[in-house]
C-alpha cells in the first residue's frame, strides 16, 4: 500500500532556510548592536526629557538637544557650580550663587549600569575624584566606568537624591568650604 506523506527526512525547502534565517539573524543583531554603540557614544544619547519628569521642560529639551538643567542645594545655599567653567580636568566642584549661567547647566546620558546616569557638562562628566580623601567632585572625558554613574532618586515633591552606587552609595554634598563632594550622607538637590 502506497503512503501520501512525506518521505522521511528534511521537508523540501526547509534546509535552504535555516541558513538564511540564521544569516538574518546575525545581520540583524549586528545592526542593534552598532546602532548602540553609536547611541552611547557622546551627546547623541542624551536624555532629551528634563530630569524632573517632564518632556523637554530644561532649556534644550524642546530643540531635539539635551534638557539642560541647573541644580540648587536645598537651604537656599547655591547651585551646582564650574568655578572655571571650562575644560579642565583638576577643577573642583562648588557650591555658588545661582546665576543660570553655561558653569551651572548640566545634562543626563544613560550610566554603564541600566538605571544609572552621567551627569555632564559640555562634554566632561561628573565624578567624585578617588585619589582625593574627601571625594571631592571634578570632570573627566567620559567613559565606561563605573566611577561616572550616579544614581537619580527623585521624590515627589521636586527635591532629588544624587549618590554615587560606586562610592557606597554616597551622596553628592556640599562642604563647609562649599566645595562639593561624595559624602556618607543623603542631601536633597532641587532642579532649577
Amino acid at each position: 500500500m502506497r503512503s501520501w506523506s512525506a518521505r522521511a527526512g528534511v521537508a523540501p525547502g526547509r534546509a535552504r532556510r535555516r541558513p538564511f534565517a540564521w544569516l538574518a539573524f546575525l545581520v540583524s543583531a549586528t545592526l542593534c548592536l552598532a546602532a548602540g554603540g553609536i547611541a552611547a557614544a557622546g551627546p547623541a544619547s542624551a536624555i532629551i526629557v528634563d530630569p524632573g519628569g517632564g518632556s523637554g521642560g530644561g532649556s534644550g529639551g524642546g530643540s531635539g538637544g539635551p534638557a539642560l538643567f541647573g541644580l540648587k542645594r536645598v537651604g537656599n545655599y547655591g547651585c551646582l557650580d564650574d568655578p572655571a567653567n571650562g575644560t579642565s580636568t583638576s577643577v573642583q566642584y562648588q557650591v555658588y550663587s545661582c546665576n543660570q549661567t553655561a558653569a551651572q547647566k548640566f545634562y543626563l546620558t544613560a550610566g554603564s549600569v541600566p538605571g544609572t546616569y552621567h551627569i555632564v557638562h559640555g562634554n566632561l562628566c561628573l565624578v567624585p575624584d578617588g585619589s582625593n580623601s574627601l571625594l571631592l567632585v571634578t570632570q573627566r572625558p567620559c567613559g565606561p566606568g563605573d566611577d561616572f554613574n550616579w544614581n537619580w532618586g527623585l521624590v515627589g515633591d521636586g527635591t532629588v537624591y544624587i549618590t554615587s552606587p560606586y562610592y557606597n552609595g554616597f551622596g553628592l554634598e556640599m562642604y563647609d568650604n562649599l566645595k562639593v563632594g561624595a559624602v556618607y550622607a543623603y542631601y536633597a538637590w532641587t532642579i532649577v
